[in-house]
């Protein structure tokens, strides 16, 4: 046999320390289209760890990542990686965890907000900020109105039969003082000053050449100080008909379920699954990448076929799925608009009410609007909100969420997760990895681990849910290792008799007793059974952790083979090792440039579309951990493609140091993933990587 490639070990390797392990039936030999999508992100960061990057830039990360390894990401970037970092997420507790600075975008005009410190604390800021420039906006509004009005008095005055000059000279020293009057204090809280500052904020001289009133009462107003909110979001399902059900009544269950793909050739990827759904509960369903999750979604839906058991549903079940993978398959649509697509997916609709059905989830019609666009031309989180549009008209009894937080902004995440807690009456089913947002949504937690179909119930919250797992490991282990500690003790004292029975003088109630020994060591087991109950052996059985308790392991060889009890405690998953390498230093201070945006602005190549963003300055250090956050459509990702020389500005100069070595996790290669049906992860990264040592 030829001694394996080296280089194919090293990637082998790299792609085992991510969790995709290697062999004939491990994950990296299966097709990329087999694997969950957590475990195509895995394979993607695989890739870009052995970049060694000074600037990692990172689009949508946490999409598809199971609680376990989104925990190990947080980690790492936080503790660990020694670069710069500018990344782009929704997951607030993540966001917070890794970030020590946010960058908000505000797209077409460029505008970025810079603050220093959590999203949390950014929020707050800006929200005492508005609250304070709304006060202060009132305060001069009251002080404009109260001189115009003393104006007119004048005017009167100055109008009469017997006109007064000096009135008419007023007025026009207080109408030129009207048009300068404007807030006392600058943007950063420093007292205005005009040689130094210009034309005072919310002067009508500092206009966007807007007027009021008509003809000669026409006059210039000045520039809003407050800016324009976004249209407010009227998402919303319509209410189903009444099944006549009891709240714990089923809706829905799977009976002994099994699921294999079909054509043969792929294990089994769950049994023996029992599960039911009665009215109105919440439940988030939780566990590793690859158990099978969104395939359980599918089966619910009837879009799947079981291998083995039966699917149950109420006679008049309507069900309403989000599919994680509708929404990212639309970033093909060259052509379709989401209007286009909507009418295609409800041909009895009436074009108004699909319009106005999109415009409520801020996808607007018209021949600009969003709603007319190609769908490929819409940012991911537009798309989501194009799915969930269509959803929403189909007034479910269960809605059934895989991943529903996938690409949507900040803005429309607070949203769902209101709907969800405060208004939708249904039953939900929802798969997520943001914890916050399971969090608020979900009143009952189940733990799916795959294969043999096991399913953990809970009743409260993930967070609660986590307290209690722990706290039962812990106790379980201290169970296990005081069990552990009695038997050691009383094999020594079995060994000592069986010395004493095998001697010259053998002593036979030693050897009787020797075997009531191991009887007694063969039934022993926990005291108590897993939800907290005496032990009762007619009632229970044999005893967790008794030899007599096994599943066909044994000990020691030989006439020393001896039965083992099954494992007490759960075979923890491999430890993820992931990490970037360390890459050579520039030689820079930290507050040296690594990378700046120099006025630049985009549009997509082709012409037809509108300038996406224009005047953008950026400028990236050494060492900094930047959140850059905005709504849906603004740009980030294509921001990131800027920075990466994967686009080319339509204006402005990207600047970048000569040695800078930059990693790009980019959320459309990952999921792009799920077409290839014939190259393994394995092959996938060879092919990227053809030089790997």
């Amino acid at each position: 046999d030829e001694l394996p490639d080296a280089k194919d070990e090293d990637l082998r390797r790299q792609l085992g320390s991510f969790g995709i392990n290697s062999g004939a039936s491990g994950l990296a030999s299966l097709p990329l289209s087999a694997l969950s999508g957590g475990q195509r992100v895995r394979v993607v960061i695989a890739r870009l760890a052995m970049e060694a990057p000074h600037l990692l830039l990172l689009d949508e990360p946490t999409n598809h990542l199971d609680l376990r390894g989104l925990r190990w990401l947080q980690r790492y970037l936080r503790d660990e990686f020694r670069g710069t970092m500018l990344v782009v997420a929704h997951d607030r507790a993540f966001l917070d965890a890794v970030a020590t600075d946010i960058i908000l975008f505000e797209g077409v005009k460029g505008t970025l907000t810079y603050f220093h410190g959590t999203l949390e604390e950014f929020e707050t800021r800006t929200a005492d900020s508005s609250a304070a420039m709304q006060r202060q906006v009132a305060a001069l509004e009251r002080k404009k109105k109260h001189i115009e009005q003393s104006v007119d008095k004048m005017k009167q005055a100055a109008a009469g039969k017997h006109g007064d000059q000096k009135k008419s000279d007023l007025v026009a020293s207080r109408e030129k003082k009207l048009g300068r009057m404007g807030l006392e204090k600058t943007a950063d809280g420093k007292k205005f000053n005009a040689q130094k500052h210009g034309i005072r904020a919310g002067a009508a001289n500092h206009n966007d050449g807007e007027s009021k009133g008509s003809g000669t009462m026409r006059k210039m107003v000045g520039t809003s100080l407050l800016p324009k909110s976004a249209p407010e979001l009227k998402w919303g399902f319509g209410d189903s008909a009444p099944l006549g059900l009891s709240d714990d009544a089923p809706l829905l269950e799977l009976r002994s379920v099994g699921f294999a793909y079909p054509g043969g050739g792929q294990p089994t990827l769950f049994s023996g699954v029992e599960l039911s759904l009665g009215s109105r509960c919440r439940v988030a369903l939780v566990g590793r990448n690859g158990t099978g999750k969104s395939s359980l979604m599918r089966l619910l839906t009837g879009e799947a076929e079981p291998s083995a058991g039966e699917v149950w549903r109420h006679r008049g079940l309507r069900v309403a799925h989000y599919s994680q993978h509708l929404a990212e398959s639309l970033d093909k649509e060259e052509t379709r608009s989401g209007f286009a697509w909507l009418k295609d997916e409800l041909p009895d609709a009436k074009d108004e009410d699909l319009r106005r059905q999109l415009g409520s989830f801020g996808i607007n019609s018209g021949a600009s609007g969003l709603a007319s666009l190609p769908l490929s031309a819409l940012s991911g989180g537009q798309r989501v909100r194009v799915v969930i549009a269509r959803l929403a008209m189909e007034a479910p009894h269960l809605l059934l969420l895989d991943e529903p937080t996938n690409h949507l902004d900040l803005r429309g995440l607070r949203w769902l997760q209101r709907y969800l807690r405060d208004e939708f009456r249904g039953t939900m089913l929802v798969v997520a990895h943001d914890r916050a947002f399971l969090d608020a949504v979900a009143t009952d937690i189940i733990l799916f681990e795959g294969v043999k179909g096991t399913l953990t119930y809970f009743h409260g919250t993930l967070e609660e849910f986590e307290t209690r797992t722990a706290d039962s490991s812990a106790a379980m282990q201290r169970q296990v290792a005081a069990l552990e500690r009695k038997k050691k003790h009383i094999e020594q004292s079995v060994d000592k008799m069986k010395q004493a029975a095998a001697g010259k003088h053998g002593d036979q109630k030693k050897s009787d007793l020797v075997a009531s020994r191991e009887k007694k060591l063969g039934r022993m087991g926990l005291e108590k059974t897993a939800d907290g109950k005496k032990f009762n052996a007619q009632k229970h059985g044999i005893r967790a952790g008794a030899a007599n308790h096994n599943d066909g392991e044994s000990k020691g060889s030989g006439t020393m083979r001896k039965m083992v009890g099954t494992s007490l405690l759960p075979k923890s998953a491999p430890e993820l090792k992931w990490g970037f390498g360390d890459s050579a230093p520039l030689g820079l201070s930290d507050d040296a440039p690594l990378l700046e945006l120099r006025s630049v602005g985009f549009a997509y190549p082709g012409g037809g579309q509108p300038t996406l963003f224009s005047g953008v300055e950026l400028s990236l250090g050494s060492r900094c951990r930047v959140a850059l956050v905005g709504r849906n459509g603004t740009g980030k990702s294509s921001l990131m493609r800027l920075l990466t020389g994967e686009a080319e500005p339509s204006a402005g100069e990207v600047w970048r140091h000569r040695g800078l070595r930059v990693a790009h996790y980019s959320q459309h290669l990952a999921e792009s993933l799920d077409k290839e049906e014939t190259r393994s992860g394995f092959a996938w990264l060879k092919d990227e990587l053809p030089d790997a040592k």
